[in-house]
């Protein structure tokens, strides 16, 4: 064990947007920025931006103050397709802008168990900068707001195991179907369910007028996302 001068220490995270965003990771880190995209592409991206404000802050530059505003409401925010493409590029564009310092979405992850789960918005402003602290707080309430009003065209379309099946056989090549919730139990003791086997025994009795199309079918396990293959 080793002595810190905490009071000189800055504490930053990098967090995958399906976290639960507790009170104490707010008040316990000087900075937590998440991903902004799902799929998760920009990891690097955002790992050195937490980098660079946390020099900010070691440098006595800027001063990192939080606002939190719960959306009441858990939601699979896809970028790759609107309305989501769009709320995305907004706020990386205010960022850097009035004392904004960094704005990231939550999604939340409708598996865990715990009372922190759940979408939220977590924007940092610069308290140095005169009325960014409540801008930040208004931000934050305005794009919470968005978020609720747009939750059934942030929701990816979801299909029966039927409905999937005769989607994916209607279509040229091979398509992919995918349990979300397959296996994910084991990771993060969601003790969620799958309906792989109802999959794999409704492609069975299919394949007695269908076997050449059946074949074209991959069922998949532990599936980690893209919702363009839902399409």
């Amino acid at each position: 064990t080793c002595a810190l001068p905490i009071s000189r220490v800055v504490v930053g995270a990098e967090l995958d947007p399906h976290h639960h965003l507790s009170e104490a990771m707010v008040r316990s880190a000087d900075l937590l920025i998440a991903f902004k995209e799902y799929p998760h592409t920009d990891a690097l991206a955002r790992g050195l931006e937490l980098v660079d404000l946390c020099e900010a802050q070691v440098q006595g530059r800027v001063r990192p103050v939080a606002a939190v505003v719960d959306c009441h409401m858990v939601c699979m925010v896809h970028t790759s397709r609107q309305p989501a493409r769009g709320i995305v590029d907004r706020i990386q564009a205010l960022e850097g802008q009035d004392g904004i310092l960094s704005i990231s979405i939550t999604h939340g992850f409708p598996w865990g168990d715990t009372p922190d789960m759940g979408t939220k918005v977590l924007v940092y402003a610069d308290a140095q900068v005169p009325q960014a602290p409540a801008r930040a707080q208004a931000l934050a309430q305005g794009l919470a707001d968005e978020l609720v009003s747009l939750r059934e065209e942030l929701s990816a379309p979801m299909l029966t195991v039927d409905q999937a099946i005769d989607q994916a056989l209607s279509q040229p090549g091979t398509t992919v179907i995918a349990d979300g919730a397959d296996d994910i139990h084991r990771i993060v003791g969601a003790q969620v369910i799958s309906d792989d086997n109802l999959e794999l025994t409704l492609l069975h009795e299919d394949a007695a007028n269908r076997l050449f199309d059946v074949m074209r079918v991959v069922v998949v396990r532990n599936y980690n996302a893209d919702e363009s293959l839902f399409h």
